[in-house]
């Protein structure tokens, strides 16, 4: 499940510094890196949102608003629903960001 993915990425990043959506990109386009995929969304969502995003430990019952904001793009993502998409990342990602992010989201 990719929330549990999610929490897991973020309890392993808790201690380490965050990335860039830059650093992001050439960290995935390195051979072998989608594999750390799901760090590098984990890791570039404060730049992405302006502030630092909540994400409760792994196997709580409720989700925040910022992965359940997250689990939504991915939802929309995956379905092919451009529309949600576009309206889910236009609510909180900043236009300069926007493409980037969502080429991190596709990686992850």
């Amino acid at each position: 499940m990719f929330l549990t993915r999610v929490r897991e990425a973020a309890k392993r990043a808790r201690c380490g510094r965050n990335m860039t959506l830059s650093e992001a990109h050439r960290w995935l386009a390195c051979p072998g890196a989608a594999s750390g995929s799901t760090e590098a969304l984990v890791l570039t969502l404060g730049e992405v949102i302006g502030r630092r995003p909540v994400f409760h430990a792994p196997g709580a019952q409720l989700a925040s608003f910022d992965e359940a904001w997250l689990v939504r793009c991915v939802v929309a993502q995956a379905a092919g629903d451009i529309d949600s998409l576009a309206l889910l990342v236009g609510s909180r990602v900043r236009p300069p960001l926007r493409r980037a992010f969502l080429d991190v989201l596709r990686a992850a």
